[in-house]
């Protein structure tokens, strides 16, 4: 007997972006430069609409910061619109800010914030700029924002790069993680 098979994918990953405001010292990016930057317009974006209509889970993000994406509010909306019932994107958080927190919250399934280094000392020697405090303001006001709306979307998790020199951030990972209501906790990925 033959399956019946699904007619249009039940996921889908879409990168918004090749770009990244950011040159960690364990991406890709510090080792290569693309030879152009792109990005997807909200029209490029529409193309898709016929597969996002029949999507049940997508996700904006796979190795480029998301919300670089000049299109992004326009199409994370669209998004909403068209009535995806799981999303999810991963961010450095540096452009999180409270017009994108106003629209993901209660939106956005999951969310994952790439933090390795927890002091201002061992996050720009790992992320390549001084801007913890961003990321932690940032992840405040999208706190606030959600008990406003009381909702516990986005499900946030602290995601950290695991190398020789960066395990004895773990215990200071899972602190940010409880302090910053992280309910997916913290993930360990590695070089």
């Amino acid at each position: 007997k033959f399956m019946n098979l699904v007619e249009y994918p039940t996921h889908l990953d879409i990168d918004l972006s090749t770009k990244c405001n950011l040159r960690c010292r364990f991406c890709h990016l510090s080792y290569y430069k693309p030879k152009s930057w792109t990005q997807l317009s909200l029209d490029q974006f529409m193309k898709l609409e016929h597969l996002i209509k029949n999507v049940k889970s997508i996700s904006l993000f796979s190795k480029y910061e998301v919300l670089t994406c000049r299109d992004f509010k326009k199409i994370f909306n669209k998004i909403i619109d068209i009535g995806v019932k799981e999303t999810y994107f991963s961010t450095n958080g540096i452009l999180l800010n409270e017009k994108i927190s106003n629209i993901i919250a209660g939106n956005l399934t999951y969310l994952t914030v790439s933090v390795t280094g927890f002091t201002n000392e061992s996050y720009m020697k790992n992320m390549s700029l001084d801007r913890l405090d961003t990321v932690k303001k940032n992840l405040k006001v999208l706190n606030e924002i959600k008990k406003k709306k009381k909702t516990d979307l986005p499900k946030l998790r602290i995601s950290m790069v695991g190398m020789q020199d960066t395990k004895d951030y773990f215990k200071e990972a899972v602190d940010f993680a409880k302090y910053f209501r992280a309910s997916e906790g913290v993930q360990v990925t590695y070089f």
